[in-house]
């Protein structure tokens, strides 16, 4: 097994420390101390970790887009612009929710929290190991 493989039982027990952390957040109060510490302790982990420094052999490089995907970051953000344009001026309301709107339905339940939660510390985690596996 080499350094870089981890064992099976460790990555499942990984998978569901951090679905029973998210649950946890999840089901706090907004706007709480509690809730607050547990969003800080993995935005600083993520924060520490992208600070992490390189080892001397490696050399810093930019990270280039390509003209693509700047193309398709463009397209979302006016999709979702246009969608919020297009159901703010829409009645009746209730049959044209904005992003917001939605967004509220699915945080109203802890199960919704939870898995937005998820997301958000996945995105965090792929932001870490994306930069450690960039060539450097």
């Amino acid at each position: 097994m080499g350094t870089e493989e981890h064992p099976r039982w460790l990555v499942a027990l990984l998978i569901v420390a951090i679905g029973v952390y998210a649950w946890e957040a999840a089901g706090l109060r907004p706007f709480t101390v509690g809730e607050e510490v547990m969003v800080a302790l993995p935005a600083l982990l993520v924060f520490a970790g992208a600070c992490w420094p390189r080892r001397e052999t490696e050399t810093p490089r930019a990270i280039r887009s390509s003209r693509g995907s700047r193309l398709v970051w463009l397209a979302l953000v006016g999709l979702a612009f246009a969608w919020e344009l297009f159901a703010y001026f829409s009645s009746p309301r209730e049959q044209h929710p904005t992003l917001s709107v939605i967004a509220d339905e699915v945080m109203s339940v802890q199960p919704g929290r939870a898995l937005l939660f998820l997301a958000w510390l996945a995105l965090g985690a792929l932001l870490i190991t994306r930069r450690r596996a960039l060539p450097r």
